[in-house]
């Protein structure tokens, strides 16, 4: 039994979120593909741009001028290179898919002042094949805004675990939830497979 067989098999054991029923029969197979292959369908991600505008916000008697947050631009596509490269790529992809996560979709009448981004830890998956496996242990949410009612709200932020595979044809994402510091264990002995449990979030031609 090879080393990822090994530890799907360890995570579904201990009840892993994300974790398939049972292995496949030969892992070292779909290792071998590549991340369009493991994946049916569209890109799925949060996507839109938004500019830094000032505000006025009514607090109270006052009125204060406040600098809205914007999104950070998804990288250019993955052009391959050493792990040290795939680790800043996923980086750089996470700080974009926060920013447009906490900005896209409001309906509120409020407004983001500061979406914060941190990455705490970073690790590689030594799992076979092609595909390169990336954990992020990160803090990321919007901080500070206000609410359209003359609020002003301040928010704390829990750090929150996410996996993704890469290679040359695109990237996968899945949250890894229950994550939070490294004496808890390996992160990678109970991570989700993003190729079994993530969503297509880029693509490459």
């Amino acid at each position: 039994m090879n080393r990822r067989k090994l530890l799907a098999v360890l995570g579904c054991l201990t009840a892993t979120a994300g974790c398939l029923a049972s292995p496949p029969e030969d892992q070292s197979e779909s290792a071998d593909r590549s991340v369009r292959e493991h994946i049916d369908g569209e890109v799925s991600r949060p996507d839109c741009e938004r500019e830094s505008e000032s505000v006025e916000v009514g607090v109270g008697e006052d009125t204060q001028t406040f600098e809205t947050a914007a999104t950070v631009p998804y990288p250019d596509p993955f052009s391959g290179g050493a792990r040290s490269a795939v680790v800043e790529y996923v980086e750089a992809f996470e700080h974009a898919y926060v920013t447009k996560d906490a900005l896209c979709d409001r309906h509120s009448a409020g407004h983001v002042f500061r979406v914060l981004y941190d990455v705490l830890e970073r690790e590689t998956f030594d799992w076979d094949g092609t595909i390169d496996i990336v954990f992020l242990l990160r803090r990321g949410a919007a901080t500070h805004g206000s609410d359209g009612d003359g609020g002003v709200w301040v928010a704390d932020v829990v750090a929150e675990g996410v996996v993704y595979a890469v290679d040359e044809t695109g990237v996968a994402r899945v949250a890894y939830p229950g994550v939070t510091a490294r004496d808890e264990g390996s992160y990678e002995s109970g991570a989700p497979d993003p190729l079994e449990s993530g969503r297509l979030v880029a693509t490459f031609d």
